[in-house]
Parts: structure tokens; C-alpha cells; sequence
């Protein structure tokens, strides 16, 4: 297999996952490489989620390589026992209202029932 025939696969396989609706608001924060907060992502909601990864819009900039925490409920990325989500931006688009949507993949654990369907 020719290394772009693996990228072409992996992307395919990214598209296969099956994408619902966001459910509102989550707090994301732009991350370190030793998990410590560097900004918020301000304004941030989910436009759909995946197993996989999520689409965000937020009216914060931020960079592809960059790494998100989406933290639920609205509890603070330092509180214990919050759930969070580690996710990567792959894809990052300005549209024209000012906002910013943040396509990511996720890169560790597995994404909360809670975060795909509200539950």
C-alpha cells in the first residue's frame, strides 16, 4: 500500500463514523502538551458530534494541531472527577460572522454517551 492510499483509507474510514446533531454549549479549553489551560475557547457549542470527534463553533481563533478539552456539564477543567474529552483540531475554518468552527478528532478515551445523544 502507497502512503497516500493509506491516507486516502483513514480519511474514509473518519467519514463512515456516524455524525448527530450538537447538543448546545460545552466549555472547551486550548490545552498544553502537559494539559494545562492556555485559553478558552469562548462561546464554544457543539455543531455535531461523533465517536470519533466533534465539530465545534466558537468565536475564539484556534490553530489545527492544537489540542482541546471539552469539559461537561460546565465544570471546570481542574475540578476532580469532571468528565472531559481530549481532542486534536484538524481543521479549523473562519466564516463570516466573525466565528470560528474547530473540526476535531478525538485522542484519548472514548466520547460520552452524554456529549453524542444529551443523555
Amino acid at each position: 500500500m502507497r502512503p497516500d492510499d493509506a491516507v486516502a483509507s483513514k480519511l474514509e474510514e473518519r467519514r463512515q463514523d456516524v455524525r448527530l446533531a450538537g447538543n448546545g454549549p460545552v466549555q472547551a479549553v486550548v490545552v498544553d502538551c502537559y494539559s494545562q489551560p492556555l485559553r478558552v475557547l469562548q462561546d464554544a457549542q457543539t455543531v455535531n458530534v461523533s465517536a470519533g470527534g466533534l465539530a465545534l463553533l466558537t468565536s475564539t481563533p484556534a490553530s489545527p494541531g492544537e489540542r482541546v478539552v471539552v469539559t461537561l456539564e460546565g465544570a471546570r477543567l481542574s475540578q476532580p472527577g469532571a468528565q472531559r474529552v481530549v481532542l486534536e483540531a484538524l481543521a479549523v475554518r473562519r466564516l463570516l460572522a466573525g466565528q470560528t468552527m474547530v473540526n476535531c478528532r478525538l485522542v484519548e478515551g472514548r466520547m460520552p454517551a452524554k456529549l453524542i445523544y444529551g443523555w
